[in-house]
This record gives C-alpha cells, sequence and structure tokens, in this order.
C-alpha cells in the first residue's frame, strides 16, 4: 500500500509541475490584450449570420477564437492617405520694409540729402504749343558739375508729343546723386530746336541699396 501511494504522489507531483510549465509557456505567447506590440488588433468573427450580420469579438494575442468562429486581424495604423485638396490663402501678411519716398511738385524735385542710388517715378505734363508733332526726349537732369549750370540726364525716354496737345507722361528709372543735389526733369526735341514746357510734374524718389 504504501509503494502504491508512493507512486501516486509522484505522478501528482509531475502532472503539476507539467501544468505549471505549461502555465509558464503559456503566458510567454499569449497576451492579455488583443494588440500585439506591432500595432495588429486580433480578433474572431463568428460563420453563423444573423440576418446578414457576423459577430466580431476581440481576441487575446497568442489565444485560439472558438469553435464557430474565424480569427482575423487588422493594423492598428493603416497606409498614408494621399494629400486633401489645397487649402485656402491665408491672411494678407505685413508690408516690408520697402521703399521710403520723398515727394516734390514741379519741374524741380526733392534735394538729395545722401549721396548713393535713388529710385524715381515721376508724371508729368509736357505740352507741345507748336502746329506740328514733335518727337522729344524727357529725362531727370542734374547739375554735370559741383554747383555746374550744366544739366546731364542721368536717365530719359523719347516720346511723341501731338501738335497743340498736352500729353501726360511716366518717367521710371534708378540713379547715382549727390548729396545737395536738386534733380530737374525737362523735354527737348531730338533736333535739339525746342523746349516743351512742363507742367504738374509729381516726383517720388528714394534711395536704394545696390550690391557692391
Amino acid at each position: 500500500m504504501m509503494i502504491l501511494k508512493l507512486n501516486a504522489l509522484i505522478a501528482a507531483g509531475a502532472g503539476l509541475a507539467l501544468a505549471a510549465a505549461g502555465t509558464a509557456a503559456g503566458a510567454v505567447i499569449a497576451s492579455s490584450s488583443p494588440v500585439s506590440r506591432g500595432g495588429v488588433i486580433h480578433g474572431c468573427y463568428r460563420k453563423h449570420a444573423i440576418r446578414g450580420s457576423h459577430f466580431v469579438t476581440l481576441q487575446n494575442v497568442g489565444t485560439r477564437c472558438p469553435r464557430g468562429t474565424v480569427a482575423i486581424s487588422w493594423n492598428e495604423k493603416g497606409p498614408q492617405g494621399s494629400p486633401g485638396p489645397q487649402g485656402s490663402p491665408g491672411p494678407q501678411g505685413s508690408p516690408g520694409p520697402g521703399l521710403v519716398y520723398a515727394t516734390a511738385s514741379g519741374t524741380s524735385g526733392p534735394v538729395i540729402t545722401t549721396s548713393g542710388s535713388y529710385s524715381f517715378d515721376i508724371t508729368f505734363v509736357a505740352n507741345n504749343t507748336t502746329s506740328s508733332t514733335v518727337t522729344a526726349d524727357c529725362g531727370v537732369l542734374v547739375p554735370a558739375g559741383a554747383g555746374g549750370p550744366t544739366l546731364q540726364a542721368i536717365f530719359s525716354s523719347t516720346d511723341q508729343i501731338p501738335a497743340n496737345a498736352s500729353t501726360v507722361l511716366t518717367l521710371t528709372g534708378m540713379g547715382k546723386l549727390a548729396a545737395g543735389a536738386t534733380p530737374t526733369i525737362g523735354c527737348t526735341s531730338l533736333d535739339g530746336t525746342q523746349v516743351l514746357p512742363i507742367l504738374n510734374a509729381q516726383w517720388w524718389v528714394a534711395p536704394v541699396q545696390t550690391a557692391g
């Protein structure tokens, strides 16, 4: 009898050891969550449909689905979608530093206080009092020398002024001026025989920075 009892205890102990080993092995494979570390969700759906619907349940990772169900899985995060439509334009930005203009009226522009390069934008009226069309060279003039009487054009344009007419013209350009210079505007016929009167000239002059 003692031999039988001892054999029974040994068998029982071996069964407990196997059960414990099985539990430990299962803990490594199975998980208490239906979501794997890689972001895959596991579940089971029942094959039998009720009015076209199949019941779906979440299933812990590493465990088997119950009988009558089929294992399924899907990613927790899908692939990158295609770009969406263009958004609406944002609000208008604040103005940049831009140019700081000095203004003047008449044939003479503003007095230049600092030597350098300047941007000019001038509108004026050239008056042709003759009975024929005049092709004139209109430009911005500055003294050729320091305080000298001779004027030279820093930029100009050629325009046709109809007979007995006043024509609104625009001069836009850049030029270098010395401190103390006062630019003026003038229109002379190409043959040099006529100087056309200038009316209602409006000046916008601003210093600009140039490379070098």
